[in-house]
Parts: structure tokens; sequence; C-alpha cells
């Protein structure tokens, strides 16, 4: 890969995946990103910090078709949704 560029070839799907990041906004996205590709509902703690919420938000609009749900302060579950647009 280059430098900005993720490439993951996963052959196993997660049911979930759980990210409690560095909280630094360049780190974070990136592994919001990574986790898209193994599965579709990632679970992200400390989503109140502002670099995780950048990241967050970022990542939310590049990707419609995932669904944010906050379960709780700073806990927050996206979901991946076909029909979603």
């Amino acid at each position: 890969t280059t430098r900005g560029t993720i490439c993951v070839k996963a052959r196993t799907m997660f049911d979930l995946i759980f990210i409690d990041s560095s909280h630094l906004y360049p780190h974070t996205l990136r592994e919001i990103q990574q986790a898209s590709y193994m599965t579709n509902a990632i679970l992200l703690d400390d989503t109140t910090v502002e670099d995780v919420k950048k990241s967050l938000d970022e990542f939310l609009s590049e990707n419609k078709d995932w669904l944010k749900i906050d379960l709780a302060h700073g806990v927050t579950l996206l979901e991946r949704h076909a029909y979603i647009r």
C-alpha cells in the first residue's frame, strides 16, 4: 500500500468490531475505515472526544450506507444498511 491508502483483504467477516482507539484523528479514521471492510457493525468508545468525533463524522459523510446509533454518552454503534443512501 502507499501512504494514506488503505488496502484490507479480509476473508473473515466479524459480527462486530469494537474500536477504542488512540483518540487521534488520522489513526481513528483509519481504524474505522479498515473495520468497515470486515464487518457490518462497529462499536466505538469515547465518541465525544473531539478527534474521535471528527473521524466518525468524516467516515459517515463519505459512507452513506452506515447508520449512526448513539447508545450512551460516548458510546456509538455504526451499522451498515444497504437501503440507506
